[in-house]
């Protein structure tokens, strides 16, 4: 299990937070990717959700869709003097994908290995990942987050309130922080 204490995030030194915050930008636009991608599939904003669940179904169903796919027939123009080489441009197309699915397979170790608070937080967060306004996603998770752990607790929701918003964004950036670092040493970054 991972443990997220204020010793390990002292540790980074001024210069390693400066290379941290380009690199965590990079592992921010590879989930900006999927949730763009997830807006072209459903055409809306908020339909469907971002998942590692979604997310691995439509890889799979991409690598099955290259897998599957044929040239198209020869419509009688002239093309070049090279022949096509559909499996090599398979190969590539294939090679392209394979990234995109151990990007997938770390977001779901990420996410196994996290603590339940913050599975149930991480949860919540690509729940709200929309909100908008004074206080965004926030506001919702807060409230959210303790009536899920009250209940799991069997708790009422006031003993499991946590008090500073603040909270959730300094988890949000241990996550991302664990990611980008399990990411370079898979060398994904």
């Amino acid at each position: 299990m991972i443990r997220f204490g204020r010793r390990q995030s002292k540790k980074l030194s001024k210069s390693t937070a400066t290379k941290k915050t380009g690199v965590a930008k990079g592992a921010g636009d590879w989930r900006r990717h999927w949730i763009r991608r997830q807006k072209k599939t459903t055409g809306s904003r908020r339909a469907g959700s971002c998942t590692t669940t979604s997310a691995k179904k439509e890889y799979d169903s991409r690598r099955e869709a290259i897998l599957h796919a044929s040239p198209d027939p020869p419509d009688g123009q002239p093309r070049g003097t090279a022949t096509g080489d559909t499996t090599g441009s398979k190969g590539a197309r294939l090679a392209e994908l394979h990234a995109d699915g151990a990007w997938l397979a770390l977001i779901e170790d990420v996410e196994r290995r996290l603590p339940w608070k913050m599975q149930i937080f991480l949860r919540l967060r690509q729940e709200y990942r929309f909100a908008r306004g004074r206080r965004g996603w926030t506001k919702a998770v807060q409230w959210r987050y303790a009536e899920e752990v009250a209940a799991r607790l069997k708790k009422d929701p006031e003993d499991t309130w946590i008090e500073s918003r603040s909270t959730f964004s300094r988890w949000w950036d241990r996550i991302v922080e664990y990611t980008v670092r399990a990411a370079l040493k898979k060398n994904l970054l």
